[in-house]
């Protein structure tokens, strides 16, 4: 390797640990902070073009991982607001009977969903969302790793979440009930 290369992959290697470093401070789980690292990895190397018009590379990177972190926040918080519809599990914070009411109204066109989808992933979600197993349970159960089993019910809520959001338009309050929705199409067949 040549000491150019070497001065290179040092720099890159140890803004990794730094960058590490800093989304693991926002992130609880160290294989999720690993997975945003892979993800602020993948958009330099797509935006590689751009670099040649950056001043500080290093700080347009912790720009991207800002975004990043960010981004897997946003997405977290509608998986946790799909799970409570899926699972049916009611707050005890101040819901109104209304809110009740379509919660249990659009879980129905969930499940409903949640049948619809190619079975490796309608039985991680209904072992996991319906049957309160574990995702080590399931794992075990499907004879699977563990990471197969986790990446079957990620994929599993993916689908669901893209099918009701083709189907429905969903206002929800800031715990996750929802207040309002209104099916986007006439069509539709779960609800």
């Amino acid at each position: 390797m040549r000491k150019k290369d070497e001065e290179l992959y040092y720099d890159v290697n140890e803004l990794r640990q730094s960058l590490l470093k800093y989304i693991k401070g926002k992130v609880r789980s160290n294989n999720d902070a690993e997975d945003i690292l892979q993800d602020v990895f993948l958009k330099v190397q797509k935006n590689k073009a751009n670099i040649k018009n950056v001043k500080n590379i290093e700080s347009w990177i912790f720009v991207i991982t800002r975004n990043s972190i960010i981004d897997y926040y946003k997405k977290k918080r509608m998986d946790s607001r799909l799970i409570n519809l899926v699972t049916q599990k009611e707050e005890t914070h101040n819901v109104s009977k209304n809110s009740v009411n379509l919660n249990k109204e659009i879980s129905k066109c969930i499940k409903n969903m949640v049948y619809s989808l190619p079975e490796i992933y309608k039985e991680a979600i209904v072992e996991v969302e319906y049957k309160d197993h574990s995702q080590v349970e399931l794992a075990s159960m499907l004879n699977i790793s563990l990471s197969g089993a986790k990446s079957r019910v990620q994929r599993g809520r993916e689908k669901v979440k893209n099918i009701l959001l083709q189907c429905c338009q969903i206002e929800t309050d800031y715990y996750g009930n929802v207040v309002n929705f209104t099916h986007k199409t006439n069509k539709c067949k779960f609800c």
